[in-house]
């Protein structure tokens, strides 16, 4: 009789236990604030030059640009990961030269180019005018969103549609051939998109701060050999271009 007793002891302790747990709230997770830092820098080079037996006609130039953004935000948590949504307004900064050479005595001295353009040398049977470039410069960005998910142990720091880079024409500046065959396309000027690695396991414990950053890179030549329809004869044609990107974040636990 004792050990029924004690037997059906135990089974309602037990029951009232697993009716306890199933009714337990489970633990708020901690709140964050977010402070992101982007930074963007780009260069390119371009040449081209077409030969005949009376002519050559080359241009030459090369630039770079870079951008800045810091914002702040509040995380959220979600199920399986978290989000954050920023406003931001930053500074795109862009500096860029492109020269023109007519070589050729039957050509050079009827060579015409725009008003704006600039005379950097002349004679012998060669004429070289540089391109305006009164348009560069640094240019406050309009206001875009841009997003910051967690999945995992993973920060993707996503760019919205309406991110654009402001006009800075004229400056110059070269964001690749349209018939560049497929894989070998440069990199333009918009902002990418980074992936960084974070401690997910501390922002749960609630570290009062978390820290990650992460890093995309993007790099590409176009030559004759990688433009679809080649380049015809007497034509030499060679462009760069590499974009490393950098996003910084620190999270700080809200009291």
């Amino acid at each position: 009789m004792a050990a029924r007793w004690l037997t059906l002891v135990a089974l309602v302790v037990a029951c009232l236990g697993s009716a306890t747990d199933a009714g337990a709230k489970p633990k708020p997770k901690p709140g964050y604030s977010v402070k992101m830092s982007f930074t963007q820098h780009r260069t390119w080079t371009y040449y081209h030059s077409q030969t005949s037996p009376d002519c050559t006609r080359t241009e030459d130039g090369n630039g770079s640009e870079d951008a800045s953004f810091d914002s702040k935000a509040l995380f959220g948590w979600l199920p399986g990961g978290g989000v954050a949504g920023f406003g931001v307004q930053g500074t795109h900064t862009r500096v860029g030269s492109r020269t023109h050479t007519v070589s050729g005595a039957e050509c050079a001295a009827s060579a015409v180019f725009p008003s704006t353009w600039s005379l950097v040398s002349e004679g012998a049977g060669t004429v070289t005018y540089a391109e305006d470039n009164s348009g560069c410069g640094p240019k406050r960005t309009k206001v875009s969103f841009p997003t910051v998910k967690l999945k995992g142990n993973q920060l993707s720091y996503e760019w919205d549609s309406t991110a654009s880079v402001p006009d800075f024409e004229p400056c110059p500046n070269f964001e690749g051939s349209n018939e560049a065959q497929d894989g070998h396309e440069l990199p333009g000027s918009q902002w990418i998109d980074v992936t960084a690695k974070v401690n997910r396991a501390a922002l749960l414990a609630g570290k009062k701060k978390v820290t990650s950053t992460g890093t995309a890179k993007i790099a590409e030549t176009e030559t004759c050999q990688n433009i679809v329809q080649g380049c015809p004869e007497g034509v030499t044609y060679n462009a760069t271009a590499a974009v490393e990107a950098e996003v910084k974040f620190v999270f700080t636990r809200k009291r």
